[in-house]
């Protein structure tokens, strides 16, 4: 039964570690956006057009992943609970039946 224990205290550091890049990499996505606007006033041409497009698209394909990076540290965080709560039932059952 050991080999299906869900460490809950993993779980959640985990999640937390998931949390903090994903705050890093949002605090990082201001940057690049105020830097695509600094080169976007000193760079014309049609190279420069082609790399605008290239890196919203880049950049956009970045905010879905940080977007879906969220999504598992708010499942692990519902898991954790869950778990938690299962483990208490449990323990209570095997008392009640003692």
């Amino acid at each position: 039964m050991e080999d299906f224990k869900v460490s809950t205290i993993k779980l959640k550091s985990d999640a937390e570690v998931i949390h903090n890049y994903t705050a890093q990499i949002e605090r990082e996505l201001g940057g690049l956006t105020d830097d695509l606007a600094d080169i976007g006033r000193i760079w014309d041409g049609s190279a420069s057009g082609t790399f605008k497009k290239i890196f919203m698209e880049d950049l956009t394909a970045l905010t879905l992943m940080v977007f879906n990076m969220e999504k598992i540290f708010r499942y692990a965080g519902i898991a954790k609970s869950k778990y938690e709560k299962c483990e208490s039932h449990v323990a209570g059952v095997i008392s009640d039946m003692k």
